[in-house]
Parts: C-alpha cells; sequence; structure tokens
C-alpha cells in the first residue's frame, strides 16, 4: 500500500486534480491525495456486470450488509455518541414492560458468537424418548436466548443446536415486540399545528437513495452495491472489484434519473455509498474512472431540471473532540464534494446540490462544541463551504441552537420538521408546526443570502403515540401531512416506502406533482409497464415470480385419489464403442 501524508485541514495543501473536470469547476482542496482510478484497473482485470449480479460478495440486499462499515470508516466512530446497535436497543429501554409484552419473565440473553450450542436441562445420562425425559427428576430449566430459534430432534443425545439470528432477524423481533407493546398505549394529546397547507404544491417532492420499484427487478438497478473490507483483501477481488461496484452504482444512477422523470419526480438524494470505501484512509482513490457516468448522470440533471443532493453519515462530525474524527469527516466530505462536482451541474443546479450535515454529538458541553465546530469549519476549502448546509436533528441540536450558528457563519439551515417535534426548546415551542411558524422567515434567509434554493426535511413518527420522544425518532413507511411551508417548497421526504412516500402524499391531496401511477397488480412478475405504485403494506406485488398455484386432486369414480406419475428425467446419452475408441486413439 503506497504511503499516504497525514491529513492537513490547515494552510495551502495542494489539492487534488481531475484531468477530465475543468479546473474552473473545481476549487483546489485541503485534502489527502488520492491514487487515481485509473491506474488501478490498468494493472487488474476489471469485473463486468454479470459478475456483479452473481457474486456473493456484493450485498444487495440490506438485510445482509450488517458488516458493512460507513463511509468515514469504523474509527471515526465516537465513543461517546451512542452507536448503531445501541439506537437499535431503545425498543427495548424498559424491561418491565417488554417482559409484561412478551408474557414472560425475566430471560437470560445469551450473545449469540460466543454461544452457538445451547445445551438443553435434561442430562446427558438421563434417557430421552420422542424428545422428553423420562426421569421424574431433572435440572432446572434455562429460559431459551432471546430472538433465538431452537430446533432439535429426538436423536440428539439432548444437544439442542441454536441457530444463530442475523441483526436483521433481531431488529425485525425487536419492531414486531415494540408494535405489540405500542398497541397498550393510550392517544397522546393532540399537537399544536398550523391551519396553512401548501395546496396548490408547485415545488419538488423528493425521496432518499433507493427506489423500490428498480431496487425489486430481477436485475435490480440501485446505487449503493458495497463490500467488506475483508472482500477488498482477497486476492481475486481487490480494489479493482471496489471501483466496478462504484461505476455499476453511477451508471444506474442514470436509469434512476430517468425511472424519476418518467414519473415527474424531480428531486433525489444520493447514496454516500455509491463508491465503497472512496474516504476510507487506506483506501483512498478518486472517481475519474467513473468520470463518464457521472457526467451522462448530470447531463440528465440538466437536461430535466433535476435536483441532486447528499447527506453524508452520522459518523461525518466537524464537532467532534476526537482530532481522528475530524480527519475522517475532511475527508468523507471531499468525497461528496467530488462526487457532486464530476456531474457538472448547471450553475444554479450546482449551487443547489448541497451537503446536509448533522452537527453531531453535544459531548456534554454545547458551547463548547459549538466552538470547535467553528474552528474546524473556518479550516475547510471554499469548495466544500458552498455547499454544507445544518440540519437540526433528533438527538440533542434543536433549531433555536443552530440558527445563530448557522446566520454567523453563513451556512444555510435544513429544518427538519420531524426532528424539531423530538429535539426543542420546550419552552419556546409546544409540540407541532405551529410554534415555529414566526422563524420560517429567518430560516428561509440562511437559504437566499447564498442565493441556493430552499429545502425542507418532512417524516412522520413510526409510533406517534409512543410517551417516550426517543421512541419516537424512528420513520414511518409513508407521510400523510404536508408541512405549512411555501408552495414551491424543495421538501425531502424520508420514509422507509422511498418513492412510494411521493406518490402516497400527492394521491392524498390530488397534487398531481407528480402524478400517481398506475397500481402494481402483484401477480408477477412484479411490476410491470407503466406499474409503479403500490398501496402501503402491500411490498410482496413487487416479487418478480410467479406464486405456485396447488393443482385440483382428481379421484376416480369410486374416491379414491388418481395419482399422476412423476416425468423421469431424460436418460443421459451413452457412450458407444466407436466413440471410445476415438477418444483413445486422441
Amino acid at each position: 500500500m503506497p504511503s499516504r501524508r497525514q491529513n492537513s485541514m490547515a494552510g495551502a495543501a495542494k489539492g487534488r486534480s481531475f484531468d477530465a473536470v475543468p479546473s474552473d469547476m473545481l476549487e483546489k482542496t485541503n485534502a489527502v491525495p488520492r491514487r487515481s482510478s485509473r491506474a488501478i484497473t490498468k494493472r487488474i482485470r476489471s469485473y463486468d456486470q454479470d459478475d456483479l449480479i452473481h457474486d456473493r460478495e456484493v450485498f444487495i440486499s440490506p438485510a445482509d450488509r450488517e458488516a458493512s462499515p460507513d463511509q468515514a470508516s469504523i474509527a471515526s466512530q465516537d465513543s461517546s455518541r451512542p452507536s448503531v446497535d445501541a439506537l437499535d436497543d431503545s425498543y427495548m429501554t424498559d424491561d418491565s414492560l417488554m417482559r409484561a409484552a412478551a408474557g414472560t419473565g425475566a430471560r437470560r440473553q445469551v450473545p449469540s458468537k460466543r454461544r452457538r450450542r445451547v445445551r438443553s436441562s435434561v442430562p446427558l445420562s438421563t434417557p430421552v424418548k420422542n424428545g422428553r425425559s423420562t426421569s421424574a427428576q431433572t435440572a432446572p430449566t434455562m429460559a431459551a436466548p432471546l430472538h433465538t430459534s431452537v430446533a432439535t430432534t429426538p436423536q440428539d443425545d439432548g444437544i439442542v443446536e441454536a441457530k444463530t439470528p442475523t441483526k436483521a432477524d433481531k431488529l425485525r423481533a425487536k419492531q414486531a415486540l415494540a408494535a405489540e407493546r405500542y398497541e397498550a398505549f393510550p392517544p397522546r394529546p393532540p399537537t399544536f399545528d398550523s391551519d396553512d397547507i401548501p395546496v396548490p404544491f408547485i415545488g419538488r417532492l423528493g425521496y432518499a437513495c433507493l427506489n423500490t420499484i428498480l431496487r425489486s427487478r430481477k436485475e435490480p438497478i440501485f446505487c449503493s452495491r458495497t463490500t467488506r473490507i475483508a472482500t477488498i483483501e482477497k486476492p481475486d477481488h481487490g480494489m479493482p472489484f471496489v471501483l466496478e461496484l462504484g461505476r455499476q452504482n453511477a451508471a444506474d444512477l442514470s436509469k434512476i434519473i430517468e425511472w424519476n422523470e418518467r414519473h415527474g419526480i424531480r428531486f433525489f438524494r444520493l447514496s454516500s455509498e455509491m463508491f465503497p470505501f472512496a474516504s476510507h484512509e487506506d483506501y483512498l482513490y478518486d472517481l475519474e474512472h467513473a468520470d463518464s457516468e457521472l457526467r451522462h448522470a448530470g447531463a440528465l440533471c440538466n437536461k430535466y431540471n433535476h435536483r441532486v443532493t447528499t447527506h453524508p453519515g452520522q459518523f461525518t462530525q466537524l464537532a467532534s473532540p476526537n482530532e481522528k474524527v475530524i480527519e475522517n469527516a475532511v475527508r468523507d466530505l471531499e468525497y461528496h464534494n467530488e462526487l457532486l462536482t464530476r456531474l457538472r451541474l448547471d450553475e444554479q443546479r450546482d449551487r443547489d446540490a448541497v451537503m446536509v450535515l448533522h452537527l453531531g454529538g453535544a459531548f456534554g458541553d454545547k458551547i463548547a462544541t459549538i466552538e470547535r465546530f467553528k474552528t474546524n469549519y473556518a479550516k475547510l476549502s471554499e469548495a466544500i463551504k458552498r455547499r454544507i448546509v445544518l440540519e437540526n436533528d433528533d438527538m440533542c441540536w434543536s433549531v433555536t441552537d443552530l440558527l445563530p450558528v448557522c446566520q454567523e457563519l453563513n451556512i444555510p439551515l435544513v429544518l427538519d420538521w420531524h426532528h424539531h417535534n423530538i429535539i426543542r426548546d420546550e419552552e419556546q415551542f409546544r409540540e407541532g408546526t405551529l410554534d415555529i411558524m414566526p422563524l420560517l422567515p429567518a430560516i428561509a434567509e440562511t437559504w437566499t443570502r447564498k442565493n441556493i434554493r430552499q429545502k425542507m426535511h418532512m417524516s412522520e413518527a413510526r409510533f406517534p403515540n409512543h410517551p417516550l420522544g426517543s421512541q419516537r425518532r424512528s420513520h414511518s413507511q409513508r407521510i400523510y401531512h404536508l408541512p405549512p411551508c411555501r408552495p414551491d417548497m424543495d421538501l425531502m421526504l424520508e420514509a422507509k416506502d422511498k418513492e412510494q412516500a411521493v406518490f402516497e402524499l400527492s394521491k392524498r391531496y390530488d397534487l398531481d406533482n407528480p402524478p400517481v401511477p398506475p397500481e402494481v397488480i402483484g401477480d408477477g412478475p412484479g411490476a410491470k409497464g407503466d406499474e409503479a405504485y403500490w398501496p402501503e403494506g402491500q411490498e410482496a406485488r413487487l416479487k418478480t415470480t410467479r406464486p405456485r398455484v396447488k393443482k385440483e386432486t382428481l379421484h376416480h369414480e369410486e374416491g379414491d385419489e388418481i395419482k399422476t406419475p412423476k416425468r423421469r428425467r431424460s436418460a443421459k446419452k451413452t457412450t458407444t464403442v466407436d466413440e471410445d475408441q476415438a477418444a483413445d486413439e486422441g
């Protein structure tokens, strides 16, 4: 691995040079020098589309990507912030409610990685018959591990094989338990909402990263193919494999933009995982190998007047007290800036292509954290500064915390309506959209000062009646309410069902912006023709295989079942004597 300089944010560090990008479009930045992606592909073989579709190392299923790292690398995770697993465990906070909902007593949870075989309470010396002990006295029964499915057979000699649950299995179990508990909660008091509804809506409704219709095809179209570091280190994969993943992601971006245009959606958030490990300190590379694919996607955005933005991950924090986290964050911002720049958007659309950031953790002292952010922000290149916008989050930073910072540093502020109801100054604002209305002009001014079209985020709680605000963070499948914004607002909908949330909101308010497409019938193979809308909870209609229909059983006149003989396979071709002799002579 070639050696690299340590990242330095200060001073006049040399910027990256992109051969295919005009110099007037890329300002000099303070990035670590990256390897040329084209030079990598010249040395080792490349991968084609068929290789990627059938390669098990490409995690095209979100449930299988449990070990896929964030762009900013695992090292950038700050120990003072709750991890992703800790947030996933938020449903299990109240043990008493959990046990009450599950109808069981306290259970002992066994770590799946450490204990893969669970011994039953039956001693090995005790005879076992039909899966039960014949002895009158047995050892005390040990409760099975939570979320662990156990398979047993009468011939297992008392050994019970435990199937190790995946992270997706655990998450589904937690969500099911949370839904069961949620039914017992009484309705919460009504919120204080504004009566202003921006109808007719002439702005743009957008969605983030993934299209459910295109993703469900037999040959899926999506922009987040990724892999593990262990795969990169395999001799038959390496960096060419990673580069081809990114190139295919960039190629599929054009297909998504074309689909969006056909269905009237002109606002889209690019996936941060489009180019795996492009900002990782050990695998840094530029995006030159996918320059033509990105240029084509940008040309479509210019042609159709589409807006694209990015949202770097939760580990991209400029206010962390950890210098390593700051270095990782700057590399990640450089990567996102290069991604947007290589699209070669028109002047206004390029200004509107912003990078949305959260301030990150408060680290026990909000005032000191804000000062660190100001210091680190001042060291960033101008190319990054002109793209950064800040968003109020659902963990610690409210609108009133960030608005003074944005006004001082000339940074646009993204108002997330759902996050505002979770984290807000409760002495000044009640829950709902009414009390924040007087701040909307000041928020809009942070955008007009930089001549950037304003955008807002809209989502709804999956469990709106949950008494704990921390349990109302999770996004719902669809969105059914327009916020009291301007009618020409660019509104990013953050919902589990992605583009279907756009159609659902348009259908509810009869917006025709975008028009609601024909409904997916769901008789296989998936969405056909112009079908692009499926009702909430009916994602099974996207399956690309027809369900098997059980044939009707035929009976004789006497009532006996007519058994149809199974079709025999054709016999293999036998080798003749002449062929054997010819083979021997050869």
